[in-house]
């Protein structure tokens, strides 16, 4: 992911679209490398937590739809 970004036509919104990719995908390795356990459990959380329309993730073959479940 760390490839240069020298693109004059790519927008400002792109720009920092892929700095904001790189930077997690950095900090991600180098949490997942110093601390596993620590990897692990932010996975968890951040695949708890993130809900966006329409999308699905999926870890170790597990689907997280991450709708909202009504409560009553």
């Amino acid at each position: 992911m760390n490839e240069e970004w020298n693109d004059s036509d790519q927008s400002e919104a792109d720009i920092l679209r892929k700095a904001i990719l790189a930077f997690q995908d950095n900090f991600k390795t180098y949490i997942k490398e110093m601390d596993n356990d620590l990897y692990e459990k932010s996975v968890d959380y951040a695949l708890t937590f993130t809900k966006i329309d329409g999308v699905t993730f999926e870890q170790n073959g597990e689907r997280h739809d991450n709708e909202e479940e009504e409560t009553f």
